[in-house]
């Protein structure tokens, strides 16, 4: 198998600093890799609320389908995760949200995966369509490749 080559932060248009907890590290003195997918959700949660509005609690919701994780280096604690995040592919109803973690200013990703995204109707769970205005935030955010 052959290594993947880390993404460089030049590939995202849009960040967010995550500090990492004491409890992060498991018994390998690493953060556990249940983490990283934890950080993957944090920061594209937070760029749909911040980028798009939205709203935890209306009419719609969004479920991750799939998801993939490369881990290149460790990351540990105390450090802070800078989370790179961009929109790789849009669908009728869906998303891929691709993301870089980083710690300071290094130029290249520690960890870097994605999560496919279906936006849902909350009363039947079946696939509605993009709202036009998260289209047009989505092609903004488009990874830079």
């Amino acid at each position: 198998m052959t290594r993947a080559i880390a993404h460089p932060r030049t590939r995202y248009p849009w960040f967010v600093d995550i500090p990492t907890r004491f409890a992060d590290n498991d018994q390998y003195a690493h953060m556990n890799n249940a983490v990283y997918f934890a950080f993957f959700d944090t920061a594209i949660s937070l760029l749909l609320a911040r980028e798009v509005g939205y709203d935890f609690g209306g009419d719609r919701f969004d479920a991750v389908v799939e998801n993939q994780c490369t881990y290149l280096r460790s990351i540990r604690f105390p450090e802070v995760v800078t989370a790179g995040v961009g929109v790789g592919h849009v669908g009728r109803s869906s998303a891929r949200f691709e993301v870089g973690l980083f710690v300071g200013d290094e130029p290249d990703a520690r960890a870097q995966g994605w999560f496919m995204q279906v936006r849902c109707a909350r009363a039947s769970g079946r696939p509605v369509e993009l709202e036009a205005e998260w289209r047009a935030a989505f092609e903004r955010l488009r990874v830079i490749e």
